[in-house]
């Protein structure tokens, strides 16, 4: 066997085989279960031999023993496998006529055990403190429930190991199942907390109660059963009107780190498992964008639909990602499908969620009972504003002198650090992990980072706490932290309940809650419902007051920052939560609406959003190409600028485009008007004509215009286009409509323009009215940007420069009205994909003398929807531009004061 006589190779082996994370490929499953059997007689013969540990030294009774030792020895088992797979691979290639007795006989013997420890040093040592830990922590369990079993007058007949993490010395949740049939949770921690916490709770949720035995280090709780069915309507909303509570309870606390694993549902009542995060205290938060954690959305109160697309709901950096299974599960041994064997994460499934609710076997969506989460969270704050001085001392009271867990880093983050332990390179040498750990820890706190590479070194989750009045936070080993918090946990409940318990800042975080909700519901749906059908358009509320609404749910930081996180569609059936963008797609116009509808607008407001844009250069979070980015923003700070004629938006352009890169788009390949260089060459365009003849500043501008144009045209005559289809949004026609507004700025060949139309025709069929959507084969799209409706704004634009007849405008605006009064159209009420979209797009019609403002009105009250099933549909419960709410008070703005339309990005 390689090792024993070849150190060099071996070493060198791991070095190249482990280090690179993959696992040796076997031909047959014999050999894998052969494996996994050389694991556990190698780690019992090593545990017995090196560190003088078997069953016997556990403190339980025998069979107990047994079954404790069995668990121990799977959860070394990821430490030692992959090793085992190189030595016996190699063991083969030395000794090919050997065969697996021989090679399990030779690994059991004292000379390979002391080579082996010799060999993997940190292993070595780190299996030996975890033992150490073990043990002690198993006869700390023996002893410290003698008790309360003698209370209960039961005995443990059965123990489940490792529910949950790894803190403090190896010590960790585990379940004691017990002779009276019934299973109780021993946490290394004091229950003080859960129960003062349950007495204040009932006041609100009268039956929240569950057992608890609560000595000065440990506690033994009773385990809640899932009973997530329930029977009735009733029972479904006295289970959100609870949730309501939770959610204004933990506003006011900033309650984090709560999984959804800490939440169970037992019919009406959702319990909390875990309130060892209860409270937190105020970090130094520099601007509003990181003022989101102190949301209620920081928990896992709410029952999102964790699966592997939607599980990062990204609430608190905008942001999409992978699934951490780190947060979730363990591990098990599995053949992989390619026929390796390896340790692999178990994925969450759907029914393992216990925080949701079924009525009648039907899962219930949380959004359809907002509003009462909505009334009990009121309730809650209106208790807590009327009854202030009694609430902190309860909250006082409850925390006490006890341990409060702050929560530095996410779980999966240290969990991420701890699963390199798999691999065998970083066991050798404890230099090779730190080195990880140097690199990769914290940065900005070297107190902190001793701690957590300290706790990491051998092998636990880093824990951090703190307590009420302090602003220190402290590790289980006495290193301080010091000044960790601004606000002590009692400061920062102080200043939140005198500061942040008034309406303009309970609706911001109700519309937080209500949105998260609404990106679930959407996702939910889509894969477990029908949606329902719209059979009207509701109409709008006050357009001042549905502006001053959007403008009131910002969060304003100590720097004047703001934000304001908001549901998006990444165009994947994942939804996330974002800031606030310069998207002209999502929300970002709604800036520019306010400023319409109310005269008496804010704005330094506007200006702080602006601003954070540009400081967090969220202005640049969205794709670069397209209407969002930078030429999103420019098409703001123009239209602003030429309302309030406020030279602070002209100042503003004109930094920006000083500072244009041209090389920022060289390798932007995507044609498109919504996402690609069509809506820049169109937003540009705008900012060039408006502003060219008056300043030389703009020749940074001019000049990432012109390499766009060329761009495209060369695209264009090297008939690259043919593999575009039909349509504004992702077509054809969205080259034809930036090239038409460029020609404005300079000369482009109208001939060019005129052969994309013809091109784009082709795609045209008189029987169904229709451009062909070349995604599906259909003619069923009729929107803004697939299919006729969107097509005529390119074709108004090409006949304003005169690359194509009037008269052939004219006809497909006859086609368009013709359709929708007579045959009716399948669509929602949107912009983008829907009725709204029509209707602007009618407007722009008749403001360019296609048809007058009186056949406008006749169209409106004439025409035929049906309102077909869309998961956009959901949008309609937020103020998104293109796909919700958004639309139709701009599409209303347009009416009753004639802005300019956004869907051409015309402007003043």
């Amino acid at each position: 066997m390689v090792p024993f006589w070849n150190k060099v190779h071996i070493t060198n082996l791991w070095i190249k085989k482990a280090n690179i994370m993959t696992c040796i490929q076997e031909k047959e499953k014999k050999e894998y279960l052969n494996q996994i059997d050389v694991c556990e007689k190698f780690v019992k013969v090593l545990l017995l031999k090196k560190y003088c540990f078997d069953d016997n030294k556990l403190p339980f009774d025998h069979n107990v023993n047994r079954i404790v030792y069995e668990q121990y020895i799977q959860s070394l088992l990821p430490r030692f496998f992959r090793i085992f797979q190189v030595e016996y691979n190699s063991y083969l290639e030395v000794n090919s006529s050997g065969n697996y007795e021989e090679f399990v006989n030779s690994i059991i013997k004292d000379n390979y055990l002391d080579v082996f420890c010799d060999e993997m040093k940190y292993l070595d040592k780190l299996i030996k403190q975890r033992t150490k830990y073990f043990i002690s922590f198993m006869k700390e369990i023996e002893e410290n429930s003698t008790s309360f079993l003698c209370e209960k007058k039961i005995k443990i007949k059965n123990i489940i190991l490792f529910n949950g993490d790894s803190h403090n010395f190896g010590k960790f949740v585990v379940e004691l199942i017990c002779t009276d049939s019934n299973s109780y949770i021993y946490k290394p921690r004091s229950g003080d907390i859960d129960l003062k916490f349950q007495k204040f709770i009932r006041q609100f949720i009268p039956n929240y109660y569950y057992y608890v035995y609560s000595g000065e280090n440990y506690s033994i709780h009773e385990k809640i059963l899932a009973k997530q069915s329930v029977k009735s309507i009733k029972q479904v909303e006295d289970f959100y009107y609870n949730i309501g509570v939770f959610a204004g309870l933990f506003y006011c606390l900033s309650t984090t780190d709560m999984h959804f694993e800490n939440v169970i549902v037992n019919e009406e009542v959702p319990f909390l498992i875990d309130i060892e995060s209860l409270a937190n205290g105020l970090l130094s938060t520099e601007n509003a964008i990181s003022s989101i954690p102190y949301s209620s959305l920081n928990s896992m109160l709410f029952p999102f639909h964790c699966t592997e697309k939607f599980l990062n709901l990204s609430i608190t950096n905008g942001k999409g990602g992978e699934v951490n299974d780190f947060y979730f599960e363990g591990k098990k041994l599995e053949i992989t499908s390619d026929g390796t064997i390896d340790f692999v994460s178990q994925k969450i499934s759907f029914s393992d969620q216990k925080n949701r609710i079924f009525l009648n076997n039907m899962l219930v969506e949380p959004y359809d009972y907002y509003q009462y989460i909505e009334e009990d969270y009121k309730h809650f704050i209106s208790y807590v504003d009327n009854n202030k001085g009694s609430f902190v001392s309860t909250i006082t009271s409850i925390l006490g002198e006890e341990k409060v867990r702050v929560i530095v880093k996410p779980t999966y983050i240290y969990g991420k650090f701890l699963s390199i332990l798999d691999y065998p390179y970083y066991l050798m040498d404890q230099n090779h992990y730190e080195l990880i750990l140097e690199k990769n820890l914290s940065k900005k706190n070297q107190e902190i980072k001793i701690v957590e590479k300290e706790e990491l070194l051998e092998g636990d989750i880093p824990f951090f706490f703190t307590t009420l009045k302090s602003t220190n936070i402290f590790s289980n080993k006495g290193k301080v932290v010091k000044d960790y918090f601004k606000l002590s946990i009692y400061s920062n409940l102080l200043n939140r309940i005198e500061t942040t318990l008034n309406k303009k800042d309970i609706y911001k975080e109700l519309e937080n809650i209500r949105t998260a909700l609404l990106i679930s519901a959407i996702k939910d749906r889509h894969e477990f419902y029908e949606p329902p059908y719209f059979t009207s358009i509701v109409e709008t509320t006050n357009l001042k007051e549905w502006y001053k609404n959007f403008m009131n749910s910002f969060t304003y930081g100590e720097d004047s920052s703001v934000t304001r996180y908001l549901p998006v569609s990444n165009g994947k059936d994942n939804f996330l939560h974002i800031p606030l963008t310069a998207s002209l797609y999502n929300y970002a116009p709604n800036l520019l609406y306010y400023v319409y509808s109310d005269e008496n607008y804010d704005s330094e407001a506007i200006k702080n959003i602006l601003k954070t844009m540009i400081k967090f250069k969220t202005h640049e979070f969205n794709d670069s190409g397209g209407i969002h980015g930078l030429a999103g923003f420019l098409y703001l700070l123009m239209q602003l600028h030429e309302i309030t004629k406020d030279s602070w938006y002209y100042d503003e352009i004109i930094k920006q485009i000083e500072d244009i890169s041209v090389s920022k788009y060289d390798d932007l390949n995507n044609f498109d008007f919504l996402s690609g260089k069509s809506g820049l060459i169109l937003a540009f365009s705008n900012v060039l004509l408006k502003y060219r003849g008056t300043t030389e500043k703009v020749k940074n501008l001019t000049a990432l215009t012109q390499s766009i144009v060329q761009d495209t045209i060369d695209y264009v005559e090297n008939n690259n286009y043919f593999s575009l289809g039909a349509g504004l949004g992702h077509g054809l026609s969205g080259i034809i409509l930036a090239l038409s507004r460029f020609s404005k700025v300079e000369n482009v060949d109208r001939k060019l323009i005129s052969q994309l139309v013809d091109y784009e025709d082709s795609y045209f069929s008189k029987e169904y009215g229709n451009y062909l959507d070349t995604r599906n084969n259909s003619y069923d799209s009729y929107f803004f940007c697939y299919g006729l409706p969107g097509i005529i704004l390119s074709r108004i634009e090409a006949e304003s420069i005169g690359a194509v007849e009037r008269n052939y405008v004219q006809n497909l605006v006859n086609i368009l009205i013709n359709k929708v009064l007579d045959e009716g159209l399948a669509v929602d009420n949107t912009l983008c994909h829907g009725w709204f979209g029509i209707q602007d797009i009618l407007l722009i019609a008749s403001e360019n003398g296609y048809l007058t403002k009186a056949r406008y009105q006749e169209i409106k009250k004439g025409y035929k929807v049906i309102f077909q099933e869309n998961e956009h549909n959901y949008f309609n419960g937020c103020s998104h531009i293109f796909l919700g709410n958004g639309g139709r008070q701009y599409l209303k703005l347009r009416e009753e004061i004639s802005i300019p339309s956004l869907l051409n990005l015309s402007y003043l």
